[in-house]
């Protein structure tokens, strides 16, 4: 349900946590945010009911989760992985805590890896089942939501806020076209993560070559004035 929640209704939820929990596989490929989504996902290797590494037609694996979430919110592809202290030796579990970093508009990605962790809820008082005692996941997942807040502008009060650069042709090939309504900082980024355009342009229309873009995904911000926006755009 968190990664419905992401995928359908990002412009009014700021961040999710999934404790045990995947996305439908077919989910992988029609979700399609309009934004760069804060994420953590806590998962134990030996989940017997939705698999670390997937299920076909049931749950896709955390590893493609992680991929998905990775490139939609332009992270670097390679997490930084520390060890989380093992301060219960008795629970049979070590735990690994994955942080993915550079994320486009201040977005995150983590992920706590939960060595020989069962279906179960990191820290919980009642352990039913193969549970992680190193970390509480209700304090981490506190620790993660708060750093977030997304405002859901009155077009009444502020109706400019929801300008974004028009982008065409969507997809594009050898040449995008971008036109904006006032000064824009703009920066583009493949997906991973590395800049191809940084440049402040002027209100008008403008031509970007990308003859020598690869194809694939590439995600576009934006700021004018105190506006930020994000959009994602594909190179065919």
């Amino acid at each position: 349900m968190s990664y419905i929640l992401a995928c359908r209704l990002n412009d009014r939820i700021a961040a999710i946590a999934s404790v045990t929990g995947s996305m439908i596989p077919n989910g992988v490929n029609t979700c399609k945010p309009d934004r760069s989504v804060p994420v953590m996902e806590i998962h134990g290797t030996a989940d017997g009911t939705v698999n670390y590494n997937g299920t076909p037609l049931v749950a896709a694996s955390i590893p493609n989760v992680l991929k998905f979430w990775q490139e939609n919110n332009g992270c670097d592809q390679s997490p930084n992985i520390e060890q989380v202290p093992n301060i219960n030796t008795s629970d049979n579990t070590t735990s690994e805590k994955w942080t993915y970093t550079n994320c486009l508009d201040g977005s995150q990605l983590i992920h706590f890896k939960v060595n020989g962790g069962g279906h179960t809820w990191p820290g919980a008082l009642l352990s039913i089942g193969v549970t992680s005692q190193d970390f509480n996941a209700s304090v981490e997942i506190w620790k993660f939501f708060r750093q977030f807040s997304i405002n859901i502008p009155s077009s009444v009060d502020n109706p400019t806020m929801t300008i974004k650069p028009e982008i065409f042709p969507v997809p594009f090939s050898d040449e995008m076209h971008i036109s904006v309504k006032e000064d824009t900082w703009l920066v583009i980024k493949d997906v991973q993560g590395r800049t191809v355009f940084s440049q402040t342009l002027p209100a008008g229309n403008h031509s970007l070559p990308a003859q020598l873009w690869n194809t694939g995904m590439y995600f576009v911000t934006s700021k004018a004035g105190q506006k930020i926006n994000s959009q994602k755009v594909i190179k065919i």
